[in-house]
C-alpha cells in the first residue's frame, strides 16, 4: 500500500509544476513526462517517509492543486493540446488518481467508509472493464454496510426515551 500512495503522491507534485505550467505558458511550453522513467523513479522520491508521511505530502500537493486550479481560465482551458485541450488533459491526469481510490478502500480498512475516500472511490469514472467491476463490487459492499447501519430515526428515539426517564 506504501508503493501506491506514494505513486499517487509523486504524480500529484508532478501535477502541480505540470498544471501550474500549462495554466500559466500554455501548451506550447508543455513537454509530456516520460511516465515509465516517473514510475521507476518512485522509491526514491518516496525516500524514507512512511505511510503517514506520504499522507502529509499528499495533502500538501493537495492543496498546491487546488491552488493551481483557482487559477484557471475559460480561454486557457480551451487551448488545443495534442488531441484534447488543456483542460481535458488536466481532468484525465486528475482522473488517473481516481484509479487508485479502489485500492486505498480495499487496502485500508480504517479508511474503507470515509465519506471523502467514497467520494471520490464511487463517482470515479472508470473506463477500464476490470476497474469498473471492481468500483460495481464495491458500490455494492457500501450499500450493505449503509444498510446495516442503525437508522437515524431509531437513535433518536432512543435518546428521548433516555431522557424522559
Amino acid at each position: 500500500m506504501r508503493e501506491t500512495i506514494g505513486h499517487c503522491v509523486l504524480w500529484m507534485e508532478r501535477f502541480v509544476s505540470l498544471v501550474h505550467l500549462l495554466l500559466t505558458e500554455g501548451a506550447a511550453a508543455y513537454e509530456r513526462p516520460n511516465a515509465d522513467a516517473v514510475n521507476a523513479d518512485e522509491r526514491e522520491a518516496m525516500g524514507s517517509d512512511d505511510r503517514e508521511g506520504l499522507l502529509r505530502r499528499m495533502a500538501v500537493a493537495r492543496e498546491a492543486i487546488i491552488a493551481e486550479y483557482a487559477t484557471a481560465t475559460a480561454p486557457r482551458l480551451s487551448e488545443p493540446l495534442g488531441d484534447d485541450t488543456i483542460g481535458e488533459t488536466i481532468h484525465r491526469w486528475t482522473a488517473h488518481l481516481e484509479r487508485h481510490a479502489l485500492d486505498f478502500a480495499e487496502t485500508l480498512p480504517e479508511l474503507r467508509y470515509d465519506p471523502l475516500l467514497l467520494d471520490w472511490a464511487l463517482s470515479a469514472n472508470l473506463k477500464n472493464a476490470d476497474e469498473a467491476a471492481r468500483q460495481a463490487k464495491f458500490i455494492e459492499d457500501v450499500r450493505a454496510y449503509l444498510a446495516s447501519l442503525p437508522d437515524e430515526e431509531d437513535d433518536d428515539e432512543d435518546e428521548d426515551e433516555n431522557e424522559a426517564e
